[in-house]
């Protein structure tokens, strides 16, 4: 599809009137570049998560972000190309935000962590957290293994990954759940 079809007033009133088969070639027509500019935007971010799965998924998001607000859509203020990169672009800020948010609890845990525990005895994740304060914190056994493996034997992602033989995403899915769970038990408003 050429990107002058953007453009066309007839397939404009269709995209905003939800018909499938424009939705279709509105993005087969976008897509592809859609991707290319998050991967631009998510680079950086390679250490933290995987760009091509994240980007996969931000643009089905924004796809699914712009058929659910199509009624917001104003033709006068912008083409429709622009106003689905305008979504795709706030998707990736957030998700930059989240991880900002993730990497700072990290951090303020790594720190509470060496200025809490005085010698280098611990040996389980128990006594860790009871070294650090953090009583009756219920934990999967996917989290208690990350702590011993990310904060007691100061192990990557990726390895710890590896020796649990799962996804790298599974070991991100069961830190974030570890890092919401300390953020509710240290009341932390982030």
């Amino acid at each position: 599809m050429s990107q002058d079809i953007l453009e066309n007033i007839n397939f404009i009133t269709s995209i905003i009137s939800r018909d499938n088969n424009a939705w279709t070639d509105l993005y087969y027509a976008v897509a592809p570049r859609l991707r290319s500019f998050i991967i631009g935007r998510l680079t950086q971010l390679d250490k933290y998560i995987n760009i091509d799965e994240t980007a996969n998924d931000v643009v089905v998001q924004t796809f699914e972000k712009a058929f659910n607000k199509i009624d917001s859509y104003k033709q006068e203020l912008s083409k429709i190309k622009t106003w689905i990169f305008s979504i795709a672009l706030h998707l990736v800020e957030d998700i930059k935000r989240e991880l900002t948010k993730h990497r700072s609890l990290i951090n303020d845990l790594k720190d509470l962590i060496s200025i809490k525990i005085l010698n280098r005895e611990v040996l389980s994740v128990d006594r860790l957290l009871l070294k650090i304060g953090i009583k009756g914190l219920k934990l999967s056994d996917l989290e208690r293994k990350y702590i011993e493996l990310m904060y007691i034997e100061n192990l990557q992602d990726d390895f710890i990954a590896e020796m649990l033989e799962v996804k790298t995403a599974s070991i991100r899915v069961a830190r974030k759940r570890l890092l919401d769970k300390l953020r509710v038990y240290f009341n932390v408003a982030r």
